[in-house]
């Protein structure tokens, strides 16, 4: 088992880099699980989004979703109030 990584919190409207957020190296692969009792929106982009960017995963409140290794950089968005996401290294 991978280590813990506290909970990240999403500001409402701000983009937020996984990466970034946990400490863990750009590439690694992740599993992310929306804690929140809202919608976030999961995107996979070298530079952050727009505001307005729509495009992405959607995450309804307890889903997950895996990154495969080699991403080039994962960004999440709770566009309805303030989210809460886990992060963790996903295993090999």
């Amino acid at each position: 088992m991978n280590r813990s990584i506290p909970d990240a919190t999403l500001p409402q409207g701000e983009w937020m880099s996984a990466y970034a957020a946990t400490g863990l190296a750009v590439g690694r692969p992740l599993v992310i699980q929306n804690k929140s009792r809202t919608e976030i929106l999961v995107y996979e982009s070298t530079e952050k989004p727009g505001a307005t960017q729509r495009d992405g995963e959607s995450l309804a409140p307890g889903e997950r979703a895996r990154v495969a290794q080699g991403s080039v950089g994962v960004w999440l968005i709770c566009r309805t109030g303030e989210g809460r996401a886990f992060i963790q290294e996903a295993a090999s």
